[in-house]
Formats: C-alpha cells, sequence, structure tokens
C-alpha cells in the first residue's frame, strides 16, 4: 500500500508522483520550474497508455520514498531546506542532493553542495599545519 503524504498533496495538483512507498500530489507547472527533466518530461503530452490517479496522470518513480520526500519538500517549502549557515540533517541533505543531481535541480543542487562545503571549511580550520609540510623525495 503506497501511503499518501499529507502537506505534499494538493487537491489542485495536476500529477501524481509515486515510489514504491509514498504518494505525492503535486503540481506539474512548479516542478518544471525547479527540474529540468521533468520540465522536459511535462513538455510532452501524456501518452494514452499513462495511468490515471484520481483524474490526474501517475508518474511513477524508482526513487527511494524518503529521499523524494525531502526534494518535494525542498521545491515546496523553502525553509525545509534552508542555505547555510541554517544547519539541515545528513538524510536531508543526502537525498535531497541524490534527486537534485539524477533530475538536474541546480539551485537544489548548489545549496547542497553550499551544505557540504561550509562543513568540510570548518573541518580544515581545526587541523594542524603539519599537513601542509612538503617532504622532497629522494632518488
Amino acid at each position: 500500500m503506497v501511503d499518501r503524504v499529507k502537506d505534499l498533496w494538493f487537491e489542485d495538483g495536476s500529477v501524481v508522483i509515486q515510489t514504491q512507498e509514498r504518494a505525492f500530489r503535486v503540481h506539474r507547472g512548479v516542478l518544471a520550474l525547479h527540474v529540468r527533466v521533468f520540465d522536459d518530461i511535462f513538455a510532452f503530452p501524456s501518452p494514452e497508455s499513462q495511468p490515471i490517479y484520481e483524474g490526474v496522470p501517475l508518474a511513477e518513480f524508482p526513487d527511494d520514498g524518503q529521499d523524494m520526500e525531502h526534494f518535494l519538500r525542498a521545491i515546496y517549502f523553502p525553509q525545509y531546506f534552508p542555505p547555510p549557515p541554517a544547519s539541515t540533517s545528513f538524510d536531508v541533505l543526502e537525498g535531497i542532493l541524490r534527486l537534485a543531481h539524477k533530475y538536474d535541480a541546480p539551485e537544489l543542487r548548489r545549496r547542497a553542495f553550499d551544505h557540504f562545503s561550509s562543513h568540510i571549511v570548518l573541518k580544515e580550520r581545526h587541523l594542524s599545519a603539519d599537513h601542509k609540510r612538503t617532504y622532497p623525495i629522494e632518488d
């Protein structure tokens, strides 16, 4: 049984995105605005063989349901995945980056990289200077 994600199930949504365990009724236009691959997918008319769910096209995706939920929340609710220095959990960051890369969502991908790089920079400040020494190689 597929679970509807309540706050990502919009009655006026124009497409249902379904993973193996979750379903989201969202808006084609909103997705196309943020995600290049979705823009390409939705640019073509739906084939007559495409499944319909509650009167709208059903698009099935092989992705992890939790990743898709993080990804869609980041699109619909900007405060869910704010830019650094705000913090976010690794699960959220990983899921968003995975799908932002796969489906070509440049803004979300950049924000995810910004989160990663902000952590790397912080860690580098704490490294000792010894790691930067070079030693000659003798023949």
